[in-house]
């Protein structure tokens, strides 16, 4: 499910300085997790959410250091 950060202008571009900053978002934070499975209580599961979010926090990616 991809997601577009800021959304695109009504003319269906985004604006060049949104896409500057995108690129440099993206640049910067390659290298990092965003967050740190450290524990969890109750049952062990896995939803879509759940699954979605991991990914893109790089949640189980102990080996990147925090952002």
């Amino acid at each position: 499910m991809p997601c577009v950060y800021p959304e695109p202008a009504e003319s269906g571009e985004l604006t060049l300085d949104a896409d500057r900053w995108i690129r440099l978002y993206e640049e910067k934070s390659a290298h990092v997790a965003v967050c740190h499975l450290v524990d969890f209580f109750g049952e062990d599961f896995s939803s879509s959410m759940l699954d979605l979010h991991d990914e893109t926090t790089r949640a189980h990616h102990l080996d990147l250091p925090l952002g």
